[in-house]
């Protein structure tokens, strides 16, 4: 019996411990699915952590490839535990999981259909409050809003009860991120207040709290945002809070104009080592805010250091932009500042600052090329209007150039240079034969000129001598020091002054007085317009409106001139100047489209420059003709043509004519020459082209008739020298005193009878076929 129940004993541990291995297999598999899911779900999360985002950031979240993979693992290993484990403890975890790697994958209906699932499938699960926020933030994503600020106002309330701060934090998070996207500034503040109530954690209060001082920023709130950002230090802001509320508290300091205290905090950030990884943007910052104590020199060496010290940031490219700006506001420095904007424009800047560096380049790039210009027609002018001071100015050209070659020259032999530097600045041009000698001594300008190429030749003949003796040393020197090419700018830059240039040389224009003033009172214009509109230098505007009104007042800008002094002095707050310019404007040259400019700054009428006098003529022929008074149509249409002929009008008043004359009087010939006077006339014209076909094929019909007329003509002629050459032969066969008259054959007699009708044909009968083919009624606008 004991043995029998020990039997009993034994199998019964025995089912059992197989079963229990099954069990066991199973639950592993299940767990191993679910812990590798998780590891994936965590690495994914942690990847999109890591990157540097704004607590209130609107931008769209950027998801790494990295993390999407591991996104795409979790739906794997997730799908498998919902198939083979549809029961288990894990699945509400799985379908979280799920829904949350569709939605980083931005696949947001398959997200919000595994969301609702959860909730319908595991309602006693305690995912389900952070399931709903999760709801509230994909129905964000799929523009439910409505929907989806409902959803979050209950999770928030359900989150403040049960002490859940993740989820609260959250969910005011996405609500205050959907209003900052919608620039409702105000009510984003206000939640955020809220936030910073409803929390107990004071690292997130005061990241919340530097959130604030940016919103205020954005409202105008410059007090506000100072507040916020005190306040941030009475809680524990992280590392990163604490470094970017001192910047941001020390811009805003700044444009409060408390200057003094804004450097003091960027000097405390520098004397501290812990801020050494932000060096940069302290510097930065604090040559910004030496500008604005007006420590200019200081602000200077602070940016260009930024500039070189920090090569390839964000930060140089921003301190290049602020050196432009000094150099064009403070010291009006434009090549300076010119230079300094177009390096910005392809420094590693912000963007905003990349965009804003181009178009500062762009201008100046225009301001130099309008000065140059300028400066260049008014050389050109004075020679023209001085041409002996031409004379002198070339001599001396040659001369000065000539001292530069050989002091040049002693330079390059020094230093050992290459022959080819040599060449390069040993070549220059000749004087040109433009030189003009009237109102000079000729005989003591040919002396000089001759001097003066005397000393050119035999400063050439030196260059050659020398050129060939260092040829030699250059190469045997290269061979044996193996030195690479000299930079020939930086050796002169040590041995001469910065702005040392080969002479400029003079130049004579052939274009006539009147064409350079028009020339250079139309680039300085443009370079006023410059000043006032773009570089924001009025008073330069000024000048040179002035300048141009005093020294060319006969040119025909002379009325725009006078509407850009009146822009300036808008622009100065001096209406009462301007609107008396403007008034003159309007009186003196309505016969120019600038008057309606000021017409428009005096809410006077503007002038129509578009009238055509021709048209009140045309409307009433055309009345005319509707009326069927095709005679007085016929004749208002042509004295149009007469009195208005550069009208544009004018070929649809003879195209008008000649549709009348063909097609409702039947007057073909006239019509054909109406067309033709239009052809001739308005070649180009629509209607020309309109008729041409038509016109083309009359001419052939006319001209094949007149040649079957003129061979008429000529059998005719024939037949008559015939006839009378036969009746000489038979006066010749008639007794004398025979006066009996010599009677007509009876082919005479036909020969006759064809040609009289054949002369007796009508012309306008012989076209109708060919110009009655309307192409067009005028009556039919």
């Amino acid at each position: 019996m004991q043995l029998l129940k020990t039997k009993s004993y034994l199998i019964l541990f025995l089912s059992l411990f197989f079963q229990s291995c099954g069990l066991w297999d199973s639950f592993t598999t299940y767990f191993n699915l679910y812990y590798n899911a998780s590891d994936f779900f965590e690495q994914g999360e942690q990847a999109i952590r890591e990157q540097k985002r704004d607590l209130f950031a609107t931008g769209e979240l950027i998801v790494p490839n990295s993390a999407n993979q591991q996104f795409g693992k979790v739906i794997e290993k997730c799908s498998q535990i919902l198939q083979f484990h549809p029961d288990g403890s894990y699945v509400d975890d799985a379908l979280l999981m799920l829904g949350k790697s569709f939605y980083y994958q931005k696949n947001y209906q398959k997200g919000f259909r595994k969301f609702q699932e959860l909730i319908a499938t595991q309602p006693e699960s305690d995912l389900i409050l952070e399931t709903r926020l999760w709801i509230g933030k994909t129905e964000m994503r799929l523009r439910n809003y409505e929907s989806a600020l409902q959803t979050l106002g209950t999770v928030r309330g359900q989150a403040l009860a049960d002490g859940r701060e993740d989820i609260l934090k959250d969910s005011f998070v996405e609500e205050i991120v959907y209003r900052i996207s919608r620039e409702d500034y105000q009510v984003a503040i206000g939640l955020s207040k809220q936030l910073i109530t409803s929390s107990d954690d004071e690292t997130i209060k005061a990241e919340v709290l530097y959130e604030m001082g940016k919103l205020y920023i954005k409202v105008n709130e410059s007090q506000n945002a100072i507040s916020a950002y005190n306040e941030v230090f009475e809680y524990s802001p992280s590392y990163e809070i604490e470094v970017g509320t001192k910047l941001e508290l020390g811009k805003v300091l700044r444009t409060t104009g408390e200057n003094e205290k804004a450097l003091e905090i960027f000097e405390i950030m520098r004397s501290e080592n812990k801020f050494s990884d932000v060096y940069d943007q302290v510097d930065l910052e604090t040559g910004i805010t030496l500008i604005e104590l007006n420590r200019l020199d200081e602000a200077l060496d602070k940016l260009e250091y930024v500039d070189t010290a920090y090569v390839a940031t964000k930060t140089s490219g921003v301190a290049k932009y602020k050196l432009g700006e000094l150099y064009q506001y403070n010291f009006q420095n434009f090549d300076s500042a010119a230079s300094y904007y177009q390096k910005a424009s392809i420094s590693q800047a912000p963007q905003e600052y990349i965009l804003e560096s181009g178009e500062k380049a762009r201008i100046f790039k225009k301001y130099q090329n309008l000065t140059l210009q300028v400066n260049n027609y008014m050389d050109e002018l004075f020679y023209v209007e001085n041409p002996e001071e031409f004379t002198k100015d070339s001599i001396k050209y040659v001369q000065d150039s000539v001292t530069y070659v050989q002091d040049s020259l002693k330079v390059l032999a020094e230093l050992n240079l290459y022959t080819e530097h040599l060449e390069s600045l040993a070549s220059f041009d000749t004087l040109s034969n433009r030189t003009d000698t009237t109102a000079t001594d000729t005989t003591t300008t040919d002396s000089t000129m001759n001097d003066s190429t005397a000393v050119k030749d035999s400063t050439d003949d030196k260059l050659r001598v020398d050129q060939e003796s260092l040829v030699l040393r250059n190469r045997n020197s290269r061979e044996s020091s193996n030195v690479s090419e000299i930079n020939i700018d930086s050796l002169f830059a040590e041995r001469w002054e910065k702005d040392r240039v080969f002479p400029k040389k003079p130049v004579k224009s052939e274009l006539s007085t009147d064409s350079l003033k028009s020339l250079l009172v139309k680039n300085k214009l443009e370079l006023g317009n410059l000043f006032l509109t773009e570089l924001e230098l009025p008073d330069s505007a000024y000048y040179d409106y002035l300048n141009i009104l005093s020294d060319y007042p006969n040119t025909s800008l002379h009325a725009t001139v006078l509407y850009a002094l009146g822009s300036y002095y808008l622009t100065v707050n001096q209406e009462t100047k301007a609107d008396s310019l403007f008034n003159v404007i309007y009186e003196r040259y309505k016969d120019q489209r600038i008057a309606n400019a000021a017409a428009n700054k005096l809410n006077k009428p503007l002038i129509d420059f578009d009238y055509d006098p021709a048209k009140d003529l045309y409307v009433e022929a055309e009345s005319e003709l509707l009326n069927k008074d095709y005679e007085s149509s016929i004749y208002k249409f042509y004295m149009l043509y007469k009195d208005f002929p550069q009208s544009l009008l004018a070929p649809k008043a003879l195209y008008a004519s000649g549709w009348i004359l063909e097609n409702e009087l039947s007057l073909y010939d006239s019509a054909a020459i109406v067309y033709d006077t239009m052809s001739v006339r308005y070649p180009q014209s629509e209607y020309s082209l309109k008729v041409r076909p038509k016109l083309t094929s009359y001419k052939l019909y006319k001209k094949a008739v007149e040649d079957s007329l003129k061979r008429i003509d000529q059998e005719k002629f024939l037949a008559d020298s015939l006839a009378v050459v036969s009746d000489s032969l038979q006066k010749e066969q008639v007794s004398p005193g025979t006066d009996k008259p010599l009677l007509p054959t009876e082919e005479d007699k036909v020969r006759k009878t064809n040609v009289d009708n054949t002369e007796t044909v009508q012309s306008d009968t012989l076209h109708r076929g060919i110009l009655n083919d309307p192409r067009r009624n005028p009556r039919r606008r």
